[in-house]
């Protein structure tokens, strides 16, 4: 731990970064194979990618710089833009026919 961080800000960081980058690039994986495409992230997840990082660090400089509500609200929104996406990207392929496996 780094002097002068609270432990909740890494508590934060943590579940809002790792956490949401493991979960949003393990169901797209899942998504992609288990419909029979190739496993490759479209330029909209890779953005979706980073918004979940940028949401973790805009929820760090939250808790450390305390400049204002704007931060954990701007985390927030981006953290939820990245899980929409998903929905958006492969909500369809998920709820539709399987591609043919070779």
């Amino acid at each position: 731990m780094v002097a002068g961080v609270p432990r909740d800000a890494w508590i934060h960081a943590f579940t809002l970064g790792a956490y949401g980058m493991l979960k949003i690039g393990l169901m797209t994986r899942v998504a992609l194979r288990h419909t029979g495409r190739p496993l490759t992230a479209t330029t909209a997840m890779q953005i979706a990618f980073v918004s979940v990082f940028a949401a973790a660090l805009l929820r760090l400089a939250f808790s450390l710089t305390g400049l204002g509500d704007w931060l954990l609200a701007g985390s927030t929104l981006l953290w939820a833009a990245a899980f929409l996406a998903y929905l958006a990207f492969h909500g369809a392929m998920l709820l539709g026919p399987s591609l043919p496996r070779n």
